[in-house]
């Protein structure tokens, strides 16, 4: 899940969380795959941002990786040239950095969301307890 602005919003795309406006009216409920003219209607009725399913980064990440694995073939003509040799490496330092924060944030995210259904799931064992215990309660009343 991921917040985007509803300028990068696509066809296609699935709301992740209702959409509303100031006053709280719902525009938009979560779970609806975005057409274009809805874009466009929230668009138009202010809307700037937008929660959607999915997770950009590893399309970037994805991207990345296939621009660094090009740099040689994109830097063959100048290998006596110190500046673009130079140029060339520290591309592929940057790229190197950019894909290892990628995959990083992506791994954080999964473990985040692993603790989130954690906690929801002891959440509602809890919540379970406390309905069988006051419903034995009544049933002693």
């Amino acid at each position: 899940m991921q917040r985007i602005a509803i300028a990068a919003a696509e066809p296609g795309m699935v709301l992740a969380q209702a959409v509303s406006n100031p006053d709280g009216m719902v525009l938009a409920g979560a779970g609806l795959v975005l057409s274009q003219e809805a874009i466009t209607r929230l668009r138009n009725t202010g809307i700037a941002s937008i929660m959607v399913d999915g997770d950009a980064g590893s399309e970037v990440c994805g991207e990345l990786e296939r621009v660094s694995g090009q740099l040689p073939h994109l830097f063959r003509k100048y290998k006596g040239d110190p500046f673009m040799m130079t140029l060339h490496n520290m591309l592929g330092k940057y790229f190197a950095y950019r894909i290892a924060s990628f995959k990083e944030a992506e791994a954080l995210r999964a473990k985040a969301a692993k603790q989130a259904k954690e906690a929801a799931k002891e959440a509602a064992g809890a919540a379970e307890e406390a309905a069988v215990k006051t419903a034995g309660e009544k049933g002693r009343a």
